[in-house]
């Protein structure tokens, strides 16, 4: 009899088996078949999102190039104001020294423009920062590397070092080892007898 039992229950665990493979292997079918559809999604969204992106680069672009070429002009009343209010500065070295600088920036903003304008359909990197006149106002313009391809990678700007002055200062001669305390007493002392016996 326990051999009709082990035969039995060796039967019914096949039986088992062979019943749930295809269960198993249908829903092993099933999930492959949803992370191909899932992979499948995912993949046309990054072609959608890289297609609108490439639109966006490039119209960027275009607004940059456009606006830097249209209102570079105003480079020379930006420089002036700006060195005006520099510390150790006047009126008059804002004026001319201001002037001087805003037609510089200004031939260099409106060159960058022209080109951006021109090569709008390649998605490059800004070449000027800041990239409009009307961003951080109060900082002098600094200027890039040209043709870096704009891959979509977070920005860095370049920081423009500031030109700082540093006045020279003067040494501290320090006498207090040329006179003691007690020297200062007694001279202080005789000052005190002589006036007092006047």
């Amino acid at each position: 009899m326990s051999k009709f039992h082990r035969f039995f229950v060796s039967l019914s665990c096949t039986g088992l088996l062979l019943a749930f493979t295809p269960v198993s292997w249908a829903d092993y079918a099933q999930q492959q078949l949803q992370n191909e559809q899932l992979l499948k999604h995912e993949l046309e969204r990054q072609k959608h999102f890289r297609q609108s992106s490439y639109g966006r680069k490039i119209g960027k672009k275009a607004l940059n190039g456009w606006t830097n070429l249209s209102l570079g002009v105003l480079e020379i009343p930006k420089n002036m104001i700006n060195m005006t209010n520099e510390e150790d500065s006047n009126i008059v070295y804002g004026v001319i020294g201001g002037g001087v600088k805003g037609v510089v920036d200004t031939i260099g903003r409106m060159t960058v423009g022209a080109f951006d304008l021109l090569t709008f359909p390649l998605p490059t990197k800004p070449v000027v920062y800041p990239q409009f006149i009307w961003d951080d106002f109060d900082k002098s313009n600094s200027y890039d590397k040209v043709f870096r391809l704009d891959r979509g990678e977070k920005e860095v700007t370049p920081v423009a070092q500031p030109v700082t002055i540093v006045k020279p200062r003067l040494p501290v001669i320090e006498n207090a080892d040329q006179y003691s305390r007690e020297e200062a007493n007694r001279r202080l002392d005789a000052i005190f007898e002589n006036e007092m016996r006047k």
